[in-house]
């Protein structure tokens, strides 16, 4: 199952009033990670990334492949600006966020920091 948070919405196919988008995938794994596709906004990837390492995440940008979040068919692709960051986390740590609501926090909380100083 897929979650994508976007601000805005696309209308008839076209660009979504929304400036940007993150999207927040699950992928599988017991891994505790955090894979931060940077779609086709570098910089904000950048920003996430350097965002949640201090909070003890383990992240890492991936910038090819299916998990970048690159395609120009990618839904999210098509705010205003044409970009994404796509987020897989990895299932070992979607559980870890389940049961440690403050870990949880300290996720939402960096990821939507990031989102208000866009603006």
């Amino acid at each position: 199952m897929a979650l994508a948070f976007q601000f805005g919405f696309v209308v008839n196919g076209g660009r979504a009033k929304s400036y940007t988008a993150i999207a927040i995938h699950g992928k599988g794994g017991a891994v505790e990670e955090i894979f931060v596709g940077e779609g086709k906004d570098q910089e904000l990837a950048q920003k996430i990334t350097n965002s949640l390492l201090p909070l003890g995440f383990n992240a890492s940008k991936i910038s090819e492949g299916r998990l970048s979040g690159t395609s120009d068919q990618n839904i999210c692709n098509k705010t205003s600006i044409g970009k994404v960051v796509q987020l897989e986390i990895e299932k070992g740590l979607r559980n870890k966020l389940i049961v440690d609501s403050e870990l949880f926090d300290n996720f939402a909380i960096s990821i939507i920091k990031n989102l208000l100083l866009l603006g």
